[in-house]
């Protein structure tokens, strides 16, 4: 009976733990970015790039170079509507020659704003696919 009660104890621990952990979201899309950008303060050069969506709550990012697998985590700064066409794309601030990660779109779900450019720039849109 001792056991029991301890088992169900530590259960129902295990459950609060899970239920208070933050929201995982898994959203993953794949962009072909055309020239070198920045995500955050760290430079990428053009390539294949996976956007995954590491936390709902905190609108966290990892932007991974399919090739070199190298990585940087962005932090959004907050949440945008979704797209009315619901395709999934990563948008760019463009200043110069120079681009900026300002927001990512998973498709059927809100997009995100990371900041981007400051001052005047235009958008750049990359179409994205959802990988499965």
């Amino acid at each position: 009976m001792k056991k029991t009660l301890v088992g169900l104890s530590v259960a129902a621990g295990l459950l609060a733990v899970a239920s208070s952990s933050p929201a995982v979201a898994g959203q993953l899309i794949v962009a072909d970015m055309p020239q070198m950008f920045a995500a955050g303060s760290t430079e990428l050069p053009a390539g294949r790039y996976e956007f995954s969506e590491l936390n709902i709550e905190s609108g966290t990012f990892k932007v991974l170079n399919a090739e070199t697998r190298k990585s940087v985590i962005v932090q959004s700064v907050t949440r945008l509507a979704m797209r009315s066409d619901g395709q999934p794309v990563i948008v760019l601030d463009k200043v110069g020659d120079k681009q900026y990660l300002s927001e990512i779109y998973p498709g059927d779900v809100d997009g995100y704003y990371f900041g981007g450019a400051p001052g005047q720039h235009t958008h750049v849109t990359v179409h994205a696919a959802k990988k499965k």
